[in-house]
């Protein structure tokens, strides 16, 4: 049952992509068997009335006959030969054109395909993309595809089996008019093949599975060597001599793998031979027996070659009706990753009770969290609050839970425990989409797209150029991005477009910036977005970012203590722990608190200012 549901999910997406394509196989299923059909009957009638032209012209001494029998003799030969040139060669134009057809209508749902899977890793639940089941489930889901175009072979076998029913139909029926128990004899020896072939599929099934981890590797280190962002590293640290061992190892074994497959399918391949002889055998010497009246009714040469034709048929086409169905069950299996995260849910479901027009408070209620298959809390018991307009800081060593607690408010991330409320209300009960609207983040790890300036930080192609001016303006990047060719159209990345530009790692986080003030959210949260730049430059960003966000909520990370002096409050996270939350100056009254052994510690080399700016030490 569940197979099944599987199998309609799959013909759903693909009519889906494309109703014409289901039409063009169904029409395709009935031509071909047509054919089949028309090429075992036509040549009985040929064959027929030859073998009487010719005894009527091998009685010539003692027969007498009208010129009008030879005539008519003639006449019925030229009149099938013609019809059965005539069929093939209609046939031959029709099946051209539809290949054409099918060519271009299957290529489009190959390559359309891949697009639903993607549109739902951008739709589903971010918490299922950084575990490293669904991770591996997301491969497994992608090779099924591109490994083994497995939903095309699954339409494919849909058609055939449509096909072969109607040509099994048309083909029993003119055989049931010989011999029953030569149909019996066929089945048996078909199902011996089949029995073979579901063994057959099931091995292979078995082993594509096994190829998966070990394949995964392989790519993994065939792709560094044509990553762009390797590149200099792999000279560098000269690795690539490592790199190219590690790809040769691992395709070593691919190829021993392999090169087992081949030999054991070989053996069975061998054994369906030997099966196809016997049968072969069966078939010719019962009909041949039929003709010549040792066994059974005498029949004629016509009916000998239609009778051979439609048992030769038969049993290929029964072979094939439930190679299908093996075929059909072995790429269902292939393609059982791609259904378990296809009915993931979506964040787009998450319609919630409410809708965020306006954050007005933001409390976190003894909230604690844990990965997935991790018994380490990553944040524990964290409780504190703030309201509309007020900026924090959240200050904590590497891998105390900063960016953790961010992506939770940013409900990427579920609680394990506790709640978060805005306005008093659970955060899992807003629709999401406009939960998103009222927040805007730069993490450390952000992301630009390789098209122009100008999408990156509006997300539209058509945008207020007033407001991105001056949005470029404010963040110090306008002067840089009026210098290049095309200006704010120049795209990102020159691997996809000439025409592109490389930026630094500091004007890709400006840049990043510009893409949140863009968006106008309530809440603004920079989660180290400036590490790549110098302290002094990262200050005169904070400071200026807070100037720019006029009364809107933030919320500041980072390792130095550039956004601190300028906050509301401070929250101190160690070992995943809410340790202090308070101002700036009370914070440093405690002389063994975290904050101020972290702050002291970079006070060695910058001082600040009246709370403002970062200077360079003397020391």
């Amino acid at each position: 049952m569940k197979r099944l549901r599987s199998f309609f999910l799959f013909v759903k997406i693909a009519f889906k992509i494309s109703p014409s394509y289901f039409v063009l196989l169904l029409a395709g299923s009935l031509l071909s068997s047509a054919q089949i059909v028309a090429n075992v009957i036509l040549p009985k009638f040929l064959v027929d009335e030859l073998v009487e032209l010719t005894s009527k012209n091998v009685i010539f001494a003692g027969y007498v006959f009208r010129f009008e029998d030879i005539f008519t003799i003639f006449s019925k030969v030229f009149f099938f030969g013609a019809l059965i040139v005539l069929a093939n060669l209609i046939f031959a134009f029709i099946n051209q054109t539809y290949k054409r057809l099918l060519d271009v209508k299957t290529s489009y749902v190959d390559k359309m395909f891949p697009g639903e899977m993607a549109k739902k890793i951008m739709a589903v639940s971010y918490q299922y993309l950084e575990d490293p089941y669904y991770l591996d489930l997301k491969e497994r889901a992608l090779f099924a595809q591109t490994n083994q175009s497995a939903l095309r072979n699954l339409i494919n076998s849909f058609a055939l089996i449509i096909q072969e029913s109607i040509t099994i139909i048309a083909l029993v029926t003119i055989m049931v008019t010989l011999s029953v128990y030569l149909l019996i004899a066929l089945l048996i020896t078909i199902g011996l093949i089949l029995l073979i072939r579901i063994y057959f599929k099931n091995y292979q099934v078995n082993f594509m599975r096994s190829l998966i981890p070990i394949n995964r590797r392989y790519g993994y280190y065939m792709s560094l060597g044509y990553h762009f962002p390797y590149a200099k590293d792999i000279r560098l640290y000269d690795a690539s001599d490592l790199i190219l061992e590690r790809v040769k190892t691992y395709n070593h074994s691919i190829m021993t793998s392999f090169r087992q497959s081949y030999h054991k399918l070989g053996l069975m391949g061998g054994l369906i031979r030997v099966i196809n002889v016997l049968q072969s055998t069966i078939i010719y010497l019962y009909i041949a027996f039929r003709t010549l009246g040792i066994w059974g009714e005498k029949i004629s040469l016509g009916s000998f070659t239609m009778y051979v034709n439609s048992a030769l048929r038969f049993s290929g086409s029964v072979t094939r009706f439930f190679d299908q169905f093996v075929t059909i069950s072995q790429m269902l299996e292939y393609l059982e990753p791609f259904m378990e995260f296809m009915n993931l849910e979506d964040e787009a479901e998450k319609k919630g009770n409410y809708e965020l027009t306006k954050i007005e408070s933001i409390r976190f209620e003894n909230v604690s969290f844990s990965y997935p298959k991790s018994d380490k809390m990553v944040l524990d018991n964290i409780s504190f609050s703030l309201k509309a307009g007020e900026r924090i800081s959240i200050v904590g060593l590497n891998g105390a839970g900063k960016t953790t607690l961010i992506k939770l408010l940013c409900r990427l991330y579920k609680p394990l425990k506790g709640t978060i409320y805005i306005n008093d209300i659970n955060i899992e009960e807003y629709d999401a989409e406009s939960y998103r609207r009222q927040i805007t983040a730069v993490f450390q790890d952000f992301q630009m797209f390789a098209y122009s300036i100008s999408e990156n930080v509006t997300g539209v192609e058509i945008m207020d150029a007033e407001k991105l001016t001056q949005i470029l303006k404010q963040v110090g990047i306008y002067e840089k991005v009026m210098s290049l060719p095309k200006q704010e159209k120049t795209p990102l990345n020159k691997a996809y477009d000439e025409e592109g530009t490389e930026l630094s790692g500091g004007e890709m986080q400006k840049l990043a910036i510009a893409r949140a003030l863009y968006k106008d959210a309530s809440l603004v949260i920079l989660d180290e977005p400036t590490s790549a730049l110098d302290p002094l430059a990262e200050a005169e960003i904070y400071q200026h970012f807070n100037d720019l966000i006029h009364d809107k909520t933030a919320i500041y990370i980072s390792h130095r203590m550039s956004s601190s002096v300028f906050c509301d409050r401070i929250l101190i996270i160690d070992g995943g722990k809410a340790v202090d939350y308070d101002t700036h100056h009370n914070l440093m009254q405690k002389k063994d608190s975290l904050y101020y052994k972290l702050f002291m510690a970079q006070a060695k080399n910058y001082q600040i200012d009246n709370g403002l700016k970062l200077k360079e030490s003397a020391v």
